[in-house]
C-alpha cells in the first residue's frame, strides 16, 4: 500500500472507532524515520499532512499535533561525522569521538521536520539535553500532560542507544508532573 493509502486507512479506522468524530489532538511517539535522513522526513511529512487533513485537523504545521523524537529520529550520518578524522588527505571513520560538538547536528533534520509539522514544536530543554526524562505540559489547556523517557538522547557517536534509565530520571519526571498538575485547576489526563 502507498503511504497515502495507509494514512487514509488509519484515519478511517479512527473515525469509525469514534463513530464519525475524529480526535481533537494527535500525539506521535517517535520513529517517523529509520535513520533520520531528510528524504525519510519528506515522506513522513507527506503522510502526516494527508493523515491530519483526513481527520479534519487542518494543514501542517498543526497546533493539534505533538511529536516526541524516538531513537530512529536521530540522523546517523550526521552523528557519525563526530568520529571522522582527517589525516594524510584521507578521511577516516574511527571508533573514537573526534568532535563532540558535531553530535548536536544529528538532530538537525529532526528539528526541521518538527517545525514543518507542528506549531508547537518541543522547546522543553529536557528533550535535547542529557536527561532522559521529559514532561510536556504546554497542552494543559486541553487537560493533558504528557511525559516519557527520551530514547533519542543523549546521542552517542556510534548512534547506538546503550542508555540506562536511572532513578534520577524517574524522580525528575515525578517532580515535573507535580509542577504541571499544581498549575491546573482540574485534574489532567496524564499520558506517558
Amino acid at each position: 500500500a502507498t503511504l497515502q493509502q495507509h494514512a487514509h486507512s488509519t484515519a478511517l479506522h479512527i473515525q469509525r472507532y469514534w463513530k464519525g468524530k475524529g480526535p481533537t489532538f494527535i500525539a506521535f511517539t517517535g520513529d517517523a524515520t529509520q535513520i533520520g535522513a531528510p528524504h525519510e522526513y519528506s515522506k513522513a511529512i507527506g503522510w502526516m499532512a494527508y493523515f491530519v487533513k483526513q481527520l479534519n485537523l487542518g494543514d501542517l504545521p498543526s497546533k493539534y499535533l505533538l511529536y516526541v523524537p524516538g531513537n530512529h529520529d536521530v540522523n546517523l550520518s550526521l552523528v557519525a561525522s563526530s568520529r571522522i578524522s582527517y589525516t594524510s588527505k584521507v578521511f577516516v571513520l574511527g571508533d573514537e569521538l573526534v568532535d563532540k560538538d558535531l553530535l548536536h547536528y544529528g538532530y538537525s533534520p529532526f528539528r526541521q521536520f518538527l517545525s514543518e509539522i507542528s506549531e508547537r514544536p518541543l522547546i522543553d530543554k529536557s528533550i535535547f539535553n542529557d536527561s532522559m526524562a521529559w514532561v510536556e505540559a504546554r497542552f494543559r489547556h486541553l487537560g493533558v500532560i504528557f511525559y516519557g523517557i527520551n530514547t533519542s538522547t543523549p546521542v552517542s557517536p556510534s548512534g547506538e542507544p546503550g542508555r540506562i534509565v536511572s532513578a534520577d530520571a524517574l524522580t525528575e519526571i515525578s517532580t515535573l508532573l507535580q509542577e504541571g498538575i499544581a498549575a491546573m485547576s482540574n485534574s489532567p489526563l496524564i499520558i506517558g
